[in-house]
């Protein structure tokens, strides 16, 4: 069935329908749907706030368990589905978080929780697939809710990230890497993107200029930056006025 078709059944380019209008027409409606989410999160009060995050993180899981089963029902098990790449992972976090708030969580969410999935939906490496594919609609989709819910908590002031706890989602990262290189070099995935750098990204960029030797490393470093950036941009926005 075409509408339910694996990625990997495609023989295009990762990103072969990249920056087209049908691409920019589904990151304009994310965008839209994104703020809409945000703003009404902040019009409703306390335990409204908690039933629409319990409802959309409850929506990211119950659909990681849709997809992993449709995807073996329909092709078989495919490790790409388990919940190990980066977004899942903040998915899942985003879960937790939910349900029991942590300052930890709340610092990974603010730094890798909006940039890794925005960075996807940007560089999507599932459009080699055409947009309404269920795969690719889903991601789409998916990754946009992850984008609204932590941009949720952090307007609505629930996550308050300090540049002094950057030292938590670094840490989150150094024991994540280990474990994840285990899993890329046992099943001959690519989960976080540093096996290889995901075709048509800025990782290839990185990855030409400082070879594999140096490719893990770096990208750590310049995630850190973006991170430096993320809290300086926090703390200018949220200066008390007066």
């Amino acid at each position: 069935m075409q509408f339910f078709k694996q990625l990997e059944a495609y023989n295009s380019h990762p990103l072969h329908h990249a920056f087209e209008l049908g691409h920019l027409i589904w990151l304009l409606i994310l965008f839209l749907g994104i703020i809409g989410l945000v703003k009404l999160y902040l019009q409703r009060n306390q335990t409204q706030r908690h039933r629409m995050l319990l409802w959309l993180t409850g929506f990211l899981m119950v659909d990681r368990v849709i997809v992993l089963g449709s995807s073996i029902l329909a092709h078989g098990f495919y490790y790409q589905w388990l919940p190990i790449q980066i977004c899942p992972l903040m998915m899942i976090l985003a879960f937790i978080y939910v349900l029991k708030p942590s300052r930890f969580a709340g610092e990974v969410l603010f730094t890798i929780g909006i940039f890794s999935p925005m960075m996807a939906l940007i560089f999507p490496d599932w459009l080699k697939a055409p947009y309404f594919n269920f795969y690719s609609a889903n991601s789409f989709i998916t990754h946009a809710i992850l984008i609204a819910v932590v941009l949720m908590l952090v307007k609505a002031g629930e996550i308050q990230p300090k540049l002094g706890e950057i030292w938590m989602p670094i840490l989150f990262v150094l024991i994540g890497l280990p474990i994840v290189t285990f899993a890329n070099d046992h099943l001959g995935m690519n989960y976080w993107m540093i096996a290889k750098p995901s075709v048509g990204s800025p990782l290839v960029g990185i990855y030409n200029h400082v070879g594999a030797e140096f490719y893990v490393p770096t990208i750590v470093l310049a995630e850190v930056l973006i991170w430096i950036l993320l809290y300086t941009i926090y703390a200018t926005n949220n200066k008390p006025r007066g």
